[in-house]
């Protein structure tokens, strides 16, 4: 200590690190506690804007436990003996499984006892017609693209089709608007790059993977296009169902659990009991049926060239598993619809 003192005495420029350090700790301690109101004074005026928007509060709570970022951080497997796999032998694992794990499971269903247009209401009078997009709606759909870390495989990235979006909307409204001509959708759009992202339990086991598909920038565009028509047609003759809340415009889950609550809050007060019957599809996205589908959309108005466009959009569609820059080989996809496309939760 005396030393220090004189060294001191010699440099005053040499500060007390025991002084030092009790600055540091008292300083650190204030800006936590103006950071954490920082924080409160945001979150409180954020949940006040959307007072009346329970999907809005939802993500701002999901936000807070960060909870509906995906994670999309390296996937490891290992074989029988504890080694641990390549790159290219993981996507090649997860390639096979995501690739028959639909039609394995749609060849299990068992036939219903009538065919399906047997379920469906009568069929309507007027067709479908898909109007010509133009440069506006196409700016507009660009702007609203949710902007994301992941590419296809042309490599484009949302963030790039913001910036020059005033630039190429002329251009892309012309080619949709000859594939809405033609009935025929492009195939280079038809490519889905797929990642595995792990659900829940054990990582070595392929079936606790989801697979999100990454389709290339522009289809998400045409995609969107294609999703305004359809939806306009279908609510113009009553389709889907009041009771359909999930992936519907002004509308969310959260109102069917209002629902729920209501028709038991009835039954309590009219002294009844209540029974729920709830069903859950396994691999819903990947085991739908095309001829099915196609077969709906047929009955419920779908016509001519309209038909032979979303005909198009499914058949021909290829995909492959990409692990840290090692892509497997491609392999047609039969049945189903990507996860993480826009016009697969419609259908």
């Amino acid at each position: 200590m005396r030393i220090y003192r004189e060294n001191q005495a010699k440099n005053p420029t040499i500060k007390n690190p025991i002084r030092a350090k009790e600055n540091f700790i008292a300083y650190r301690n204030k800006l936590k506690k103006i950071i954490k109101a920082a924080e409160k004074l945001y979150l409180e005026k954020k949940f006040t804007e959307n007072f009346n928007n329970i999907k809005k509060t939802w993500q701002i709570i999901n936000g807070m436990l960060a909870s509906t970022k995906h994670s999309f951080r390296p996937v490891t497997l290992t074989d029988l003996d504890g080694n641990v796999c390549s790159n290219l032998e993981t996507a090649k694992n997860f390639h096979e499984y995501f690739s028959n794990v639909g039609p394995s499971l749609a060849k299990k269903i068992p036939p219903p006892p009538y065919s399906s247009e047997y379920y469906l209401p009568k069929s309507p009078s007027s067709s479908a017609f898909f109007e010509e997009t133009d440069q506006k709606e196409i700016q507009k759909i660009i702007q609203e693209l949710k902007l994301s870390s992941a590419v296809g495989h042309d490599e484009i990235k949302i963030k790039v089709l913001k910036e020059v979006g005033t630039i190429i909307a002329s251009s892309l409204s012309h080619l949709i608007n000859n594939s809405l001509k033609t009935g025929s959708y492009p195939d280079a759009l038809k490519i889905s790059k797929v990642l595995p992202i792990h659900k829940s339990g054990d990582t070595n086991l392929l079936s606790n993977y989801r697979p999100i598909s990454i389709l290339p920038a522009i289809s998400k565009i045409f995609e969107k296009v294609l999703s305004n028509r359809l939806l306009s047609y279908f609510k113009k003759i009553g389709i889907p169902s009041k009771s359909q809340y999930g992936f519907q415009t002004k509308s969310s889950t959260y109102m069917a659990i209002v629902n729920v609550v209501e028709e038991i809050t009835k039954s309590i007060e009219n002294g009844c009991f209540s029974i729920g019957v709830f069903i859950d599809l396994s691999k819903a996205f990947d085991t739908m049926d095309h001829e099915i589908l196609l077969a709906k959309l047929l009955k419920y108005g779908i016509r001519g060239k309209q038909y032979h466009l979303l005909k198009s959009y499914l058949s021909n569609r290829i995909q492959y598993v990409s692990i840290q820059g090692a892509k497997s080989p491609v392999n047609p996809v039969t049945c189903g619809v990507p996860q993480g496309s826009i016009i697969g939760p419609l259908f």
